[in-house]
């Protein structure tokens, strides 16, 4: 998926443009007419947390080259500086990207079965209303592919825990990250029309890398960055 919204390029891949391959080979991704580099893109470590960093020029490349390590503990970013691009990287959880094309501000967020349970993305919100003075209708949300409710039955004691934490009900040991995900969202009072979904389910599509289906260690990727060159 590829979007040019006024000055901000979003995109959300496929295992055609796979993590491993793009760090190995130092090579851009294309988007179209535009060409992002390695040393423009930032990675975080995403460690099944709630923790959200601001990043900024300084951090360009980070995770790509040798000298600037990725963004540490963080599963989700943001940033109002142009030419800088916010990457996610998934394989099950969901990756959820962020926008305010007014204010032009930017983000990204990996929520998995933890990162969900913590409500990332409602606290992803919080910082462009609190930090950035993004009006709730200007705020826009895509949810990317991730394994669907049919293919994630878990043990009961993490079942429990989820249903728990997230106050929303689930069928019995299977859980529905999309379904917690976009009320978290709305709940935020976001317009449903700035809601927008890829419905795939990772496991069922083998256009995707699974890594309950496959126990693999490739990852999709998805970026987001305002351009101004």
């Amino acid at each position: 998926m590829k979007i040019f919204n006024n000055d901000i390029l979003i995109f959300i891949g496929d295992n055609r443009c796979d993590y491993r391959s793009l760090l190995s080979s130092k090579m851009p991704v294309t988007v179209d007419r535009f060409t992002i580099h390695q040393h423009k893109m930032i990675k975080m470590e995403q460690t099944a947390s709630d923790i959200i960093r601001y990043v900024d020029k300084s951090q360009a490349g980070s995770g790509f080259m040798a000298e600037l390590p990725e963004i540490p503990l963080a599963d989700g970013m943001i940033t109002d500086c142009p030419n800088i691009f916010l990457m996610v990287r998934t394989a099950d959880c969901y990756p959820v990207i962020f926008y305010d094309s007014v204010n032009k501000v930017v983000a990204v967020a990996h929520s998995g079965r933890e990162g969900t349970k913590l409500n990332i993305s409602g606290k992803m919100i919080d910082q462009f209303i609190n930090k950035f003075k993004s009006s709730p209708e200007n705020i826009h949300a895509i949810i990317g592919p991730g394994i669907s409710e049919a293919h994630y039955e878990v043990d009961e004691d993490t079942f429990k825990d989820f249903v728990a934490a997230t106050d929303l009900p689930q069928n019995y040991r299977k859980l529905d990250l999309l379904k917690v995900i976009t009320k978290q969202i709305l709940d935020k009072n976001i317009p449903s029309v700035n809601l927008q979904f890829i419905p795939e389910c990772t496991y069922e599509n083998q256009n995707y890398f699974s890594f309950r289906r496959d126990k693999t260690k490739n990852r999709q990727i998805a970026l987001i960055g305002i351009i101004n060159e």
